[in-house]
């Protein structure tokens, strides 16, 4: 599938993914983080059509989109990890490989927003690999600003959908 994520197989032992939330919020040993990512879930499981995969170590937020497999807007990891990708913390944005999206112009448009929104919030830092269109996000800065990706992920969960449900 065109803007699938690229599957990994891992040698030897099968690793087992994470139980879920409280799993993950082990990991996270500084408090004021800990309970931001507990105040963000919380915003994120209210989200219509919005799911969280859970991994060997992070996961991936998935919105589900009429006619296509979910398309994930956003990963955490655990500080001090790197997970998919390359990717540390928090990253907000869509993953491309060179087979593009198959995606109307609608839900491009709602996609671009999401990007030039993240990207204009303080802290923001350009994610590496280049097939991650997005911004990512140091634990610090999404302590000072939390709110606003909750709001920012709703808006492009929601976007998406109705971009596509027309």
């Amino acid at each position: 599938m065109a803007g699938a994520e690229p599957s990994h197989r891992t040698t030897g032992q099968q690793q087992r993914s994470l139980a879920g939330l409280d799993d993950f919020l082990e990991s996270v040993s500084e408090d004021r983080y800990r309970h931001s990512l507990q105040d963000l879930f919380a915003a994120f499981a209210d989200i219509p059509g919005m799911t969280i995969y859970w991994g060997t170590s992070g996961c991936s937020l998935r919105v589900q989109l009429p006619g296509r497999s979910p398309l994930s807007i956003g990963w955490f990891f655990p500080p001090g990890l790197t997970g998919w990708m390359g990717l540390k913390d928090a990253t907000f944005g869509w993953y491309e490989d060179v087979n593009g999206l198959g995606l109307n112009d609608r839900a491009r448009q709602q996609l671009g927003r999401y990007r030039d929104r993240l990207m204009a919030l303080p802290g923001a830092v350009t994610p590496k690999p280049a097939s991650i269109n997005g911004a990512a996000f140091a634990p610090d800065v999404v302590i000072a600003i939390a709110p606003l990706l909750g709001e920012l992920v709703r808006e492009a969960a929601v976007g998406l959908v109705d971009s596509l449900s027309v």
